[in-house]
């Protein structure tokens, strides 16, 4: 979850991969007055931030931590 102000943004995994847009949207529909959600968006995960995924996951794999140096 990212958090910033009011905003907050979810990810949503699912063991089969198949999670459906329209259950997203049933399900926030369902909770939107008892969470008091104004406004909200569903969307799939763009190329661009599977890319940033898997390029933070290979950083973290080689031991490089941003801002940190390492040298010898």
């Amino acid at each position: 979850m990212e958090r910033q102000n009011d905003f907050a943004r979810f990810k949503v995994r699912s063991s089969n991969n198949e999670v459906k847009l329209s259950k997203m949207f049933a399900l926030v529909e369902d909770v939107k007055a008892k969470m008091h959600i104004r406004e909200y968006s569903v969307s799939q995960t763009t190329l661009e931030q599977i890319f940033n995924s898997f390029a933070s996951q290979q950083e973290e794999e080689q031991g490089a931590i941003r801002g940190v140096y390492q040298g010898a």
